[in-house]
C-alpha cells in the first residue's frame, strides 16, 4: 500500500484499500463494483490500490488526429476510464472533464456536467473519434476557458491536465507552449503522455516537471504505466 499525502486537504497520510464495494456520495448507497461496466476497460495490473484521497479537477485532453487512428483512440479511452475509476474512491472529491482535439477541439463534457461515476465513464466510452491535424494549442486554451465556477471548476481544488498525444502540435503550434504556461501560471499541473514520438521537446515544455512526463512506444503500453500514473498523480509533492 502507498502512503498518499493530500495536497489540497489535510496533510496527513492515509491508507485505503480498494474494497469490493464503492460508495457513491451523491446517492449515499453501496454499489458493488461488479455493476460498473469495467469489462470494456483496460485491466488494472494490481489487486489492491490506495484510493486517490484528494480534491482535484482533472482534465483529460486526448489527441484525435489522423495519426492516432480509431483503434488507438479507443484504447486511450479505456485507459482514461480506468484512471477515472481509480480517482473516484470513497474519500476522494475529484471532478472530471474530457476534451478531444484534432484540427478542432471538442468538449465531450466539462467538470460540472456529470457527478455519477457510471455516467462519466459511459460518456468517455462513447466519445467520438474525429480525425484531423493536431491542435494542442487550442485544446489547452479551452481548458483555461472552461475552468470556471459556472462549469464546475473549484478554487480549492488543483487543476490537473493530462495531455495524451502521439505528436507535436501542427495547428497554431507557436501558441502551444504559451497556452501551457498560462495554465501553469494559474496553478495547473500538466501531465503529458507521449506515444511513439521522435521529438519530445514540446511535451517536455508542456509538463509541470520532468517527473510528470510519460514516454511510451505505443498505445497498448498505456496499461504498463497505469500504476505509476495513479501513484504519481495522487501523491502530493512537498514544495
Amino acid at each position: 500500500m502507498i502512503c498518499l499525502k493530500q495536497r489540497i486537504r489535510k496533510k496527513k497520510c492515509l491508507y485505503l484499500m480498494l474494497s469490493i464495494e464503492k460508495q457513491t456520495p451523491e446517492y449515499n448507497s453501496q454499489i458493488p463494483i461488479r455493476r460498473y461496466p469495467l469489462y470494456f476497460f483496460v485491466k488494472s495490473p494490481f489487486h489492491f490500490i490506495s484510493a486517490c484521497l484528494s480534491a482535484m479537477d482533472i482534465f483529460f485532453l486526448l489527441d484525435s488526429s489522423d495519426s492516432v487512428g480509431s483503434d488507438n483512440f479507443a484504447t486511450a479511452l479505456k485507459f482514461i476510464n480506468v484512471l477515472i475509476g481509480e480517482f473516484s474512491g470513497e474519500e476522494s472529491y475529484n471532478r472530471f472533464s474530457l476534451i478531444t482535439f484534432s484540427t478542432d477541439v471538442q468538449i465531450v463534457f466539462s467538470l460540472g456536467r456529470y457527478r455519477d461515476i457510471r455516467i462519466i465513464q459511459n460518456a468517455v466510452k462513447y466519445a467520438r473519434y474525429r480525425p484531423g491535424n493536431t491542435n494542442t494549442a487550442n485544446a489547452l486554451k479551452v481548458v483555461e476557458e472552461i475552468a470556471v465556477d459556472a462549469l464546475g471548476d473549484r478554487h480549492d481544488a488543483q487543476n490537473v491536465v493530462f495531455v495524451i498525444t502521439d505528436g507535436n502540435g501542427n495547428v497554431n503550434e507557436d501558441e502551444t507552449i504559451p497556452a501551457a504556461e498560462v495554465l501553469k501560471k494559474n496553478g495547473a499541473r500538466i501531465i503529458p503522455i507521449a506515444v511513439n514520438m521522435q521529438d519530445y521537446s514540446e511535451v517536455e515544455q508542456l509538463a509541470t516537471n520532468a517527473a510528470d512526463i510519460y514516454k511510451i512506444d505505443n498505445f497498448d503500453d498505456l496499461n504498463g504505466i497505469l500504476e505509476n500514473v495513479i501513484q504519481n498523480t495522487c501523491s502530493a509533492e512537498e514544495n
